[in-house]
């Protein structure tokens, strides 16, 4: 049984919750998080366990760790001078010390599954940050297929762009195989499609769309906005991804 499975059958109420996580050659990622379970259950000192399990674009883990953080704690984990190496996701949690239903004594309505909230910092070398939350929670069986419309707009610099793409289902067998088609905003005609290789159960891809449809770029260049649908069952909403030519970078939720 992996790590993961083993988490998910320990803690059932406390679903890991995922980001993209590359570290390694110019990226890094530092991962932020406060233990807020003292701000709800105001006075009850709650210290809390976070977890946090990388993988590599194959789904496979690589990586663990588990600390204490004290109440009302915070913690900056930078991944890269951790000795992590990384081109896929992380799987998070924080696990509280306490039975937060003894604790709660009926002040808060707490549901049945706590997510986590934490944040993740991506760095490169040529000073480009960027910042964004939790994404989609691990899932313990297969989800259904589902299609997301990813717009892109001209812009007035170079920029390419991508789509970072995380199937976050650990059921083994729960392939994801990502149907891309391109079309003009407002239009249903299709202009190109391509299907993209599977990626596992935990597994990430990050795709240039230059590289999937070699006229991306000078579609979009015609002042035209541009639609890809990325059609596929077992797979988070899409990041999108804009790297600049003077080295900067961003990832998106749509």
């Amino acid at each position: 049984m992996s790590k993961i499975q083993t988490f998910l059958a320990e803690h059932p109420r406390y679903p890991l919750s995922t980001q993209f996580a590359p570290v390694g050659g110019d990226m890094n990622c530092v991962i932020g998080f406060f233990n807020y379970y003292d701000q709800v259950f105001r006075g009850s000192e709650t210290a809390a366990t976070l977890y946090l399990i990388f993988l590599d674009r194959g789904g496979n883990e690589i990586a663990e760790r588990a600390i204490r953080i004290p109440a009302n704690g915070s913690l900056q984990f930078d991944a890269g001078a951790d000795g992590i190496i990384c081109d896929g996701m992380v799987a998070v949690a924080a696990v509280p010390e306490r039975d937060i239903d003894a604790i709660n004594i009926g002040r808060v309505q707490v549901k049945q599954r706590v997510n986590t909230g934490f944040y993740v910092k991506w760095e490169n070398d040529s000073g480009g940050c960027d910042l964004m939350h939790e994404w989609t929670s691990v899932q313990a069986a297969p989800v259904a297929l589902a299609k997301h419309h990813v717009g892109f707009i001209k812009a007035q610099y170079e920029i390419e762009h991508g789509l970072v793409l995380m199937n976050p289902v650990a059921a083994g067998g729960a392939v994801s195989v990502p149907l891309l088609v391109l079309r003009e905003s407002g239009q249903s005609t299709e202009l190109a499609q391509a299907t993209l290789d599977a990626i596992p159960p935990m597994g990430t891809r990050v795709v240039r769309l230059s590289s999937v449809f070699p006229d991306f770029a000078s579609r979009l260049a015609s002042g035209r906005p541009m639609v890809v649908d990325v059609v596929a069952e077992n797979l988070s909403a899409p990041l999108t991804a804009d790297w600049h030519g003077q080295g900067d970078f961003h990832f998106h939720h749509i």
